[in-house]
């Protein structure tokens, strides 16, 4: 069936996942617990950081089932009203199921200050339909038009000692 067959690619990305050796030098960059919530503290946190990062969304769905997803980028992030990213780029479901949702170039947007375009952090290759949105107050967070109250958001530096 489709779902087992789903469930046989999970199991395969994992298990190559887990094959990679960890990054030498990880840095926490942001975590909205500590350093608080809003578009200007994620920016004030990320925007001069040039490496690869990942970004981890926990939300709460409307049954309070909670929910979390990751965003990879492989490049620094930007503020732009055009969505950027190269092929490296990608959106993990991590719980409540393992999946690799969306992957590829320009596939990232983040946008708090340009006039005439939507405000927010977004993620996925449709920009009328992004599979991730968070609003631009940083509250709430669609997965897949589903929406969710953020519970927090962390954003990790996974380059070397120089980015």
């Amino acid at each position: 069936t489709e779902e087992s067959q789903s469930k046989d690619n999970s199991a395969a990305f994992s298990a190559k996942l887990s094959s990679y050796p960890c990054p030498s030098h990880w840095t926490l960059l942001y975590t909205s617990d500590q350093h608080g919530t809003g578009a200007n503290r994620l920016l004030h946190h990320i925007l001069g950081y040039r490496g690869p990062t990942i970004l981890f969304i926990r939300g709460y769905s409307g049954e309070e089932e909670c929910v979390t997803y990751c965003v990879c980028s492989s490049i620094e992030w930007r503020e732009s009203h055009l969505y950027w990213g190269d092929e490296d780029c990608l959106i993990i479901e991590l719980q409540p199921s393992f999946r690799v949702v969306e992957k590829g170039p320009k596939l990232l947007y983040l946008n708090t200050s340009i006039r005439g375009y939507p405000q927010g952090l977004r993620a996925g290759k449709d920009p009328r339909n992004p599979f991730v949105n968070i609003d631009q107050s940083f509250q709430s967070v669609s997965f897949g038009g589903a929406p969710n109250r953020i519970r927090s958001i962390d954003v990790w530096g996974c380059g070397d000692r120089k980015s």
